[in-house]
């Protein structure tokens, strides 16, 4: 009897797994394992939401198998050691699996496929994880840019998303106080639902799209998927990005890097109410808002002059939906550091940002409940309460709520400075 391992790493799902499908269709019996690696769980970058997430995901998995009369393999250790180690003890043929892209995934599968095929073993890799990998797009230069775990819960996200909210995304995808978003990430990070599924669901739902603004939301929804696959082809191509600036240009840029502040960020106590919102939510949820995240990262990088490897660090750690390629192509994009025409004086104003996206004070007020009873013109600057309506809000700005660290316009001064000088020595 043939038999066959399918080694799962970031695909835990069932439903349109191109590893699966293809074992299946080869073998007689086919073994699903997951190796715990002990590198990843070490490092920094690996932490907390992020591993309970997966491991919510493991179990759903598991359940779903058990449905199929089959069983989930978990080990813990080296992954070349532990599958070469798993092939002998079931006298499979080999192992069959999806191929990742990250630096890190890309010497580790080398490292297992050496280990296999060096004593005998059959390996098969898959694309499955994007719907180009790197090199069957052409490269462009680069000139300067939850959820409950589970594939069946990956299927009904989509599903309740495609039955209406996409055709409002172009309009309601920047607002963290409406339910605009997909929220899918945390699927496609894991492998819970493949980027092709929800590119077809993506395309029948712009065949029937009700007017020409319900098809500028499924368009710009599929935008989205293309900026994931956008930055799997840059890490792809350009590996060091995850740890050095992609532009050159502002490798000479000193950064403050004020540990307090960077401290006070992390932890939603920075005095900027939509700051705090969006990092607590994340704190809170393992997922935060996209628009929320842009305002974040910028305030970090620009307002606080904080290395955005420093801030990219935090959100691996804690967001579930965590990924190399998406993290750090976004947070050089917003440092301006990454692949961008000219990003650099690109500055967003968080006061002007949460008027504009959050302009009842609803995402504040959910995050922040210290500032639930402030008044809404004032929601977004509680600073400039007077003491009376600091007491009637029952909220007294230096002990419920902190006073802005930093003056936006000052530091947005500073910040602009900074990269000019660092663009002027690059010359």
């Amino acid at each position: 009897m043939s038999r066959l391992i399918w080694w799962l790493r970031r695909d835990l799902r069932l439903e349109g797994n191109t590893a699966l499908a293809a074992a299946i269709a080869k073998a007689d019996e086919v073994i699903p394992v997951f190796v715990l690696d002990d590198r990843l769980l070490a490092s920094p970058r690996v932490q907390g939401p992020r591993i309970a997430w997966m491991l919510d995901g493991l179990h759903a998995l598991a359940a779903e198998l058990r449905r199929y009369g089959s069983s989930l393999v978990v080990r813990r250790g080296s992954p070349a050691s532990e599958l070469l180690a798993l092939c002998q003890e079931s006298q499979a043929d080999g192992v069959y699996f999806n191929r990742d892209y990250s630096p890190y995934a890309t010497r580790r599968d080398q490292a297992v496929i050496q280990a296999l095929t060096g004593t005998g073993f059959r390996v098969k890799t898959f694309k499955d994880a994007v719907l180009h990998e790197p090199g069957e797009v052409a490269s462009m230069p680069v000139k300067s840019p939850i959820a409950l775990a589970g594939e069946e819960n990956a299927r009904q996200r989509l599903a309740s998303f495609i039955a209406g909210p996409i055709y409002r995304y172009a309009v309601q995808r920047n607002r963290p106080d409406m339910d605009g978003s997909a929220i899918l990430s945390p699927y496609l990070r894991w492998g819970m639902i493949s980027p092709r599924q929800c590119y077809r669901a993506a395309v029948q739902a712009l065949e029937t799209a009700p007017d020409e603004a319900g098809r500028l939301g499924v368009t710009t929804w599929i935008g989205e998927l293309a900026w994931r696959e956008f930055f799997a082809q840059l890490l792809a191509n350009h590996p060091s990005s995850v740890n050095r600036n992609l532009r050159s240009v502002y490798d000479s840029l000193v950064w403050q890097n004020r540990q307090g502040w960077l401290d006070v960020w992390r932890e939603g106590c920075t005095g900027y109410p939509i700051v705090d919102a969006a990092m607590r939510q994340m704190n809170a949820t393992g997922w935060m808002h996209n628009r929320a995240r842009l305002i974040a990262a910028s305030f970090l990088c620009k307002d606080l002059l904080i290395d955005w490897r420093q801030g990219e660090i935090v959100f691996m750690q804690r967001l579930i939906d965590g990924d190399v390629a998406s993290n750090v192509g976004n947070w050089q994009w917003v440092a301006g550091t990454g692949a961008d025409a000219a990003p650099y004086f690109r500055v967003l104003n968080p006061v002007t940002q949460a008027e504009m996206f959050d302009p009842e004070g609803d995402y504040v007020r959910q995050w922040v409940p210290e500032l639930a009873h402030v008044p809404g013109n004032l929601i977004h600057r509680p600073e400039k309460m007077t003491p009376k309506q600091q007491q009637q809000a029952g909220c007294i700005l230096g002990r419920d709520y902190p006073a802005p660290i930093v003056d936006h316009a000052v530091q947005r001064r500073r910040a602009l400075a900074t990269y000019a000088a660092s663009r002027a020595n690059k010359r």
